[in-house]
């Protein structure tokens, strides 16, 4: 019996070792986005990434080695949404399963469930930087992070 999720969750299976997955992980910059300050790899550790006007602030709450990494939204600013500090007090839970020969990566984003007003656009967000860009940097060493210039092409379309 499966149990259903409700929050935004995604799952991907990548040829590496849950030691290199967790440091794909931990190098936020590297696939996510390069406007980055701070440390992200350590419990207690505090970081920020930015797109812009839109931030997030988190903080590295438990981490279980090569296993789990979890991140609590500190403080954000998603400058579209009428409520913009939606993610405040949501948490993003990173869980590592070694396969046969492969490491299955599961992401929750508890908090950004449907009934929010992100949860679409965020939902295609986290598929890109997670399916593509982190898969990328995990199977090929090179993920797809944005840049301020690509963020600010993108918004400008």
């Amino acid at each position: 019996m499966s149990i259903e999720i409700k929050d935004y969750h995604i799952e991907i299976e990548v040829m590496a070792e849950p030691a290199k997955v967790m440091e794909a992980i931990e190098k936020v910059s590297e696939w996510w986005g390069k406007d980055f300050t701070g440390q992200s790899k350590n419990v207690g550790d505090i970081f920020t990434i930015r797109f812009n006007e839109t931030y997030s602030t988190f903080r590295i709450t438990e981490k279980l080695e090569n296993k789990k990494l979890v991140w609590a939204v500190l403080d954000s600013h998603l400058h579209w949404l009428k409520d913009k500090t939606e993610w405040n007090h949501t948490h993003v839970e990173w869980t590592l399963e070694k396969m046969e020969e492969t490491t299955r990566v599961q992401m929750i984003h508890f908090g950004l469930g449907p009934e929010v007003e992100c949860f679409d656009n965020c939902t295609k967000g986290w598929n890109y930087y997670i399916g593509e860009s982190l898969n990328k940097l995990i199977n090929e060493g090179k993920g797809m992070p944005d840049t301020p210039q690509t963020i600010r092409i993108r918004e400008s379309l």
